[in-house]
């Protein structure tokens, strides 16, 4: 797979596979910064969501993991 750069606010840049652009690009995206690294954010219908949300929807009770620390490497 292709790997894909999405502009976000602060000169910050989220990474995800092509394969999801289609639904990734249809947002506004925004660095927010979370601890000791940051996430991509968007608004949407219902308030904010994060990219690797929007990539990974889970179940209640569980989170992603950026095994290699970068938040924005989705």
């Amino acid at each position: 797979m292709n790997t894909v750069a999405i502009p976000l606010t602060r000169d910050k840049y989220a990474f995800i596979d092509s394969i999801d652009l289609p639904n990734v690009g249809k947002y506004t995206w925004i660095a927010l910064r979370g601890g000791l690294t940051f996430y991509a954010q968007a608004r949407v219908e219902s308030g904010f969501i994060t990219m690797h949300q929007l990539i990974l929807p889970l179940a209640d009770g569980f989170d992603a993991d950026h095994i290699n620390g970068d938040g924005l490497d989705n």
